[in-house]
């Protein structure tokens, strides 16, 4: 099954993604022809539809040909399927290069190469939550001017984990805040407030019983 992804909910105001912008984004309407519907609100799949994108945005579908816009571009999608993009709402970016992990690995072009590949894979909005280098801030700058491709992508900085415990992922110091004292923990949320973090996020985890260092720092008095 060939699929066209779409990238947001709700699906009657959806932007394309960038494989198909130079197509649809156009003024004259373009209509995606005999193409498999899922519309992301558990219906079952409608089949032989014809959806019409206007401006970018799809302005109309319907089984009907005798319905499609005058002048309209129809691009024939047999066999194909057309969906809202899926959200990964818990991922890392460039943990891994090839098969080692590794610090090093958070560099931008490890960064956007992997928002490509999720949006490869139909993923079009994915959250970063936490292990980020500062460079995230850049990459989702030019997202959002229109200069970058890839999955959008929505950050919780840093995160902020506990000293000698959670997370067991590899990082480098700019990566990750460990607080000792309630006070470092304030100016470590005020920092990532001031990068206009989209989320925080904190570890509390005991790594499946192997550590309660996490218990006694966040109980201590």
């Amino acid at each position: 099954m060939r699929v066209l992804l779409l990238a947001a909910i709700p699906l009657f105001f959806v932007q394309l993604s960038s494989r198909t912008a130079e197509t649809a984004g156009r003024s004259q309407p373009t209509v995606l022809s005999h193409v498999r519907l899922i519309d992301g609100t558990g219906a079952p799949a409608k089949e032989d539809v014809f959806v019409t994108i206007r401006d970018g945005k799809i302005a109309a579908i319907t089984t009907a040909k005798s319905e499609l816009p005058q002048g309209a571009r129809v691009i024939d999608y047999s066999g194909k399927t057309v969906m809202p993009g899926l959200i990964n709402a818990h991922g890392h970016l460039a943990l891994v290069c090839g098969t080692q992990s590794s610090a090093t690995c958070y560099t931008k072009d490890n960064v956007i190469a992997e928002l490509r590949q999720y949006e490869r894979y139909g993923v079009t909005s994915m959250l970063s939550l936490g292990v980020n280098r500062d460079l995230i801030y850049d990459v989702r700058a030019e997202q959002r001017a229109g200069q970058l491709d890839g999955a959008s992508v929505y950050s919780a900085d840093r995160g902020i984990g506990v000293p000698d415990a959670a997370p067991p992922l590899p990082h480098a110091p700019d990566q990750l805040y460990t607080p000792k004292t309630p006070a470092e923990a304030r100016a470590d949320v005020d920092a990532m407030a001031s990068r206009h973090a989209d989320f925080v996020k904190i570890w509390v985890d005991n790594l499946h019983g192997t550590s309660r260092r996490w218990i006694r720092q966040f109980t201590a008095p």
